[in-house]
């Protein structure tokens, strides 16, 4: 059998308690039956039976007191069960309400479910064409760079050549127009005929604006100065000009024009790179604005579905101390459909909210009062205002009548007339346009000479630099000559004779004039590096005494042992 509670067991005690103080009282029935018969017996079993009745009754009475008291706990943990019945049927009523409040969002998520899914693929396709889209324009924008850095290299390659040519030029070159005129002169070799032709034609223009845009490189604007008409040959070198010299000049001009060639080729591809880069980041923009759609439309949809289920009903277990709706007889009403429910903090702050709007009733009213007297004071302002303009204008009227004999529109006279002050301006301006423009191209024009003289100077510093160089050598194979012939005369003779004293005295008077010669020299050096300094012609140092034959032989025993 299943197990019993507590208060079973107990019921089933206090039936057995009563069940024995019935068997109990019947046995004392019995007893006193038969102490009312004729007395048969004697007074001890009278007394006997007298103890025994009363110990009966004790019996009884602590019998009856058990039981009562078991009736007592029964009654009470019968309460207590019920009280506990109440509260698990009550949580089992929210756990239902719970679970029904649960089912009506599932049924709402499963109705919302379809189109929350379309809306993820849609924003998850709009996110992976955006990435995509931005990856291409990155790699764009990467080749882009590339280019340009591609196109600066062959700028500085053709500043190069143009460096080298100033330095093939020399100074005080008598063929320096001539050679310049053939290296700046603009061919048309084999490769750009055939691309022409390959092209139809059709990107001359393009070529003739992409040289013109190369006009800012170094001496690259002097190809304008030339005169259409000037014509010459530039296959022949001319009578006492250096064969190799116009050779190299030659070469110099293919380098050139290659250089050239390959940066408007350059230049017109990073332009097609750079529209395709700019069509890629318009279509990310499109992008861009479809996935921010997108989004929208998440947001919305979640707003909406967040509004369904708000409209669900919900229930709230309240205590009866937390219930301040009473009726009018200050009792819990019926029914409590029309009353609100809020939290301690929210009741505290709509009791704030009711001074604040009391100020700033207050404030208002006061605000109101001010614009008040403000619009007053501005209508009588405006009033006055308004009977001047009607004096000026019939005073304006009377003039122009005595004047001209009717009334004139004084707007369309000065549409109609010219504002000297305004043109003279724009006259002012375009001059200073003009003149700012002229010193622009002088001041370009000079900077190119500048860029020309600052080759020719780095030219002459590297001269001087590999003069130094072979002096400083020439001093150091002195050094050795004169060390290894010391030291042979000090091997072969004891003691120095009187022209080994004086051939020792040449050479140092030698070491001590190439010394000068070298200072010098690095002076001249510092001189021209420096920015705007002035050139000064060579310093002219004598010429030392002829090497004997022995020193000669001496230094050539030196660098054949070197």
């Amino acid at each position: 059998p299943p197990p019993r509670s507590a208060g079973d067991r107990k019921g089933a005690e206090a039936k057995r308690a009563a069940e024995q103080a019935s068997r109990a009282a019947a046995a004392d029935l019995s007893l006193l039956e038969s102490l009312a018969e004729p007395p048969a017996v004697s007074d001890l079993e009278i007394m006997e039976r007298t103890i025994r009745v009363a110990a009966l009754n004790h019996a009884r009475s602590e019998i009856v007191r058990v039981v009562r008291e078991k009736l007592a706990t029964f009654d009470e943990e019968l309460r207590e069960l019920r009280h506990e019945q109440f509260n698990v049927e009550a949580f089992l009523k929210a756990a239902e309400l719970k679970i029904l409040l649960l089912y009506q969002e599932l049924v709402l998520l499963k109705e919302f479910e379809k189109r929350d899914n379309t809306l993820g693929q849609r924003l998850q396709a709009k996110a992976a064409e955006r990435n995509e889209m931005w990856a291409r324009v990155e790699e764009c924008r990467g080749k882009v760079a590339a280019k340009r850095a591609e196109i600066e290299e062959l700028q500085r390659r053709e500043v190069a050549v143009h460096a080298d040519f100033a330095g093939s030029l020399g100074e005080n070159n008598k063929f320096a127009d001539f050679l310049t005129k053939v290296f700046r002169k603009k061919i048309k070799r084999a490769k750009k005929v055939l691309r022409e032709r390959a092209e139809g034609g059709g990107d001359e223009p393009d070529e003739s604006s992409d040289s013109d845009s190369d006009s800012d490189d170094f001496l690259s604007s002097s190809d304008d100065d030339l005169s259409d008409s000037e014509q010459f040959d530039d296959n022949v070198c001319p009578p006492g000009c250096d064969k190799a010299l116009f050779e190299r000049v030659l070469e110099l001009r293919e380098r050139r024009l290659d250089a050239e060639e390959a940066l408007v080729d350059e230049k017109r591809a990073m332009q097609l790179m750079e529209k395709e880069a700019e069509s890629l980041a318009k279509k990310d923009r499109v992008l861009q604005g479809l996935l921010r759609s997108a989004e929208a439309d998440i947001q919305e949809f979640q707003t909406e579905k967040q509004q369904k289920l708000n409209e669900l009903d919900v229930v709230v277990t309240l205590r009866l101390h937390q219930i301040e709706f009473l009726s009018s007889r200050n009792t819990l009403p019926g029914q409590l459909s029309p009353a609100l429910v809020f939290t301690n903090e929210g009741l505290a702050a709509l009791k704030q909210r009711i001074k604040l709007l009391q100020q700033e009733k207050a404030g208002q009213r006061k605000q109101h009062k001010e614009l008040r007297l403000h619009h007053v004071r501005l209508a009588k302002d405006k009033h006055v205002k308004e009977q001047k303009i009607a004096e000026l204008e019939a005073r304006a009227r009377d003039i122009q009548l005595l004047k001209f004999g009717q009334e004139v529109d004084v707007q369309k006279l000065e549409n109609l007339s010219v504002n000297k002050t305004a043109e003279e301006l724009i006259a002012k301006l375009t001059a200073l346009e003009q003149q700012r423009a002229k010193e622009l191209r002088q001041w370009d024009a000079e900077i190119s000479d500048k860029k020309l003289e600052l080759t020719h100077v780095t030219k002459m510093n590297t001269r001087k630099l590999e003069r130094l160089a072979d002096l400083s050598q020439s001093k150091c194979n002195l050094e050795a000559a004169l060390n290894h012939t010391q030291q042979a005369t000090s091997l072969e003779f004891s003691g120095p004779k009187k022209s080994e004293l004086q051939e020792r005295a040449r050479l140092t008077q030698l070491v001590r004039l190439q010394v000068t010669e070298i200072e010098n020299l690095r002076q001249e050096i510092a001189m021209l590096s420096q920015k705007g300094g002035h050139i000064l012609p060579p310093t002219q140092t004598p010429r030392p005494p002829t090497m004997p034959q022995q020193v000669r032989n001496g230094t050539g025993r030196q660098h054949s042992q070197g």
